[in-house]
């Protein structure tokens, strides 16, 4: 929409508000740009066959019982925008967020409790060491503490001391669960290897 009127239809792959959020901003700039007076002379249509960017809610594998996703999210917003959207996308899964706070604000106390409550969106959370986290101090993210927190809020979740651990700890999760499951490693790095190691199966 807009102004009052109806600016045309989108049928795409990507799925959540945040991404719809997204793609109408930038149509409007660049709508904009090409007319100020009246942006929808844009064409929409190359919309249907956008696939979406890398480490963006990038499925990087999926079966009927489990579909493994990476996402470049390390801000409390993105993560539980995309929690929601792929909670919506796939209602019958369990699921399942690896977070590795590695930013510069991530891996700090200072948003702490907005990871916490974005975290809660998912059925289970494990959380990697902080990066730098010798270095930071008392300053450094509280995994266990966000962890026990969601404990207590009725959630599983488990903090450990490195990436190796984390994705031992995945493996036993995921071994006894009786619904499938959709993974989310939220990280803007690396995740120390661990991501194309789960995915094969290595």
């Amino acid at each position: 929409m807009w102004r009052g009127r109806e600016w045309g239809r989108v049928q795409w792959a990507l799925s959540g508000l945040f991404n719809a959020r997204n793609a109408a901003i930038a149509a409007v700039a660049s709508g904009i740009l090409i007319q100020r007076e009246d942006p929808t002379c844009l064409q929409l249509t190359s919309l249907n066959a956008f696939q979406g960017v890398m480490r963006r809610q990038q499925v990087l594998s999926e079966s009927s019982q489990l579909i493994a996703i990476e996402d470049f999210g390390h801000h409390p917003t993105a993560l539980a925008c995309t929690l929601e959207s792929l909670r919506a996308r796939y209602p019958n899964h369990v699921l399942v967020a690896c977070f590795e706070p590695r930013s510069n604000t991530a891996a700090r106390k200072v948003l702490q409790d907005g990871f916490r409550k974005a975290l809660a969106l998912a059925d289970v959370t494990l959380i990697s060491a902080p990066h730098r986290a010798e270095k930071l101090g008392a300053e450094s993210f509280d995994g266990l503490g966000v962890s026990a927190e969601l404990v207590s809020s009725g959630r599983r979740a488990f903090s450990l001391t490195s990436p190796e651990d984390l994705l031992i700890k995945l493996r036993t999760v995921l071994s006894g669960l009786d619904k499938p499951a959709c993974v989310i490693f939220f990280s803007n790095g690396s995740f120390g290897g661990i991501i194309p190691r789960f995915v094969s199966g290595k």
